[in-house]
């Protein structure tokens, strides 16, 4: 079996073949060298997806955290807007939810709760979030197995969303974000920042004289150190 996401793939070889197959995937290019991360003690993560294989053969995922993970997220302190933060608490819980078989659900809500607190999310908020998680349910499958619809199965008509980009202020974007999806049902409205890393930094090199407008025309040149003096010296040229 051989699945892939973007360039890690994931593989289910005999033990035989396995330094066969890594042998071959690195002779492709000297500058294309592949790792392999091997199943140990019945476990395999595969990005953050952990796989663990009991002795009957039964395979169960888990959800994974690296040993140098540093359990940081969005802040509840930070002056994002509230919906980003409960954005990010809900997806901290949906995906440790989503990647976990039943056995591990609960273990990994404890995981994202002390994860959440830690970076200052109310506890009240997190129960909140939790009990809605637990409360959710998978609706019904609408699509079989050989790609068909069930003929009892009616497709409702979806009006596309629209996004709206607003740059995001402290004291209006909350309620403004309110006022426009209650009267436009099909708007969602996001926020951006102008306060970003390119914005911030400073040119830490001097501008090319040559590349301003008025020397547009000036090709081939020397810079005579110590004085603001181009020639004009046009290689070759008579």
């Amino acid at each position: 079996m051989v699945k892939r996401y973007v360039d890690d793939p994931f593989l289910i070889l005999p033990d035989d073949h396995v330094d066969d197959t890594l042998a071959t995937f690195n002779d492709y290019h000297p500058k294309l060298q592949f790792t392999c991360e091997r199943e140990a003690n019945g476990r395999l993560h595969f990005l953050d997806l952990l796989l663990v294989r009991d002795q009957s053969g039964r395979v169960t995922t888990d959800w994974y955290r690296t040993p140098s993970a540093s359990d940081r997220c969005l802040d509840f302190r930070s002056a994002h807007a509230y919906s980003m933060k409960l954005a990010c608490a809900n997806e901290l819980m949906g995906r440790a939810s989503r990647l976990s078989s039943l056995e591990y659900r609960e273990a990994n809500k404890v995981r994202v709760g002390d994860m959440l607190r830690a970076n200052g999310y109310p506890k009240s908020l997190i129960r909140r979030l939790m009990a809605e998680l637990s409360s959710s349910t998978v609706g019904p499958r609408t699509v079989q197995d050989d790609g068909s619809r069930p003929n009892d199965v009616v497709v409702a008509e979806v009006t596309p969303r629209i996004f709206m980009g607003l740059t995001f202020s402290w004291e209006i974007s909350p309620k403004l974000k309110v006022l426009l999806e209650k009267d436009l049902s099909n708007v969602s409205v996001v926020f951006k920042y102008t306060n970003k890393i390119n914005r911030l930094d400073t040119r830490l090199r001097a501008t090319d004289p040559l590349k301003s407008p008025k020397n547009a025309n000036i090709s081939e040149v020397l810079y005579e150190m110590g004085k603001a003096v181009f020639r004009d010296i046009r290689m070759g040229a008579r």
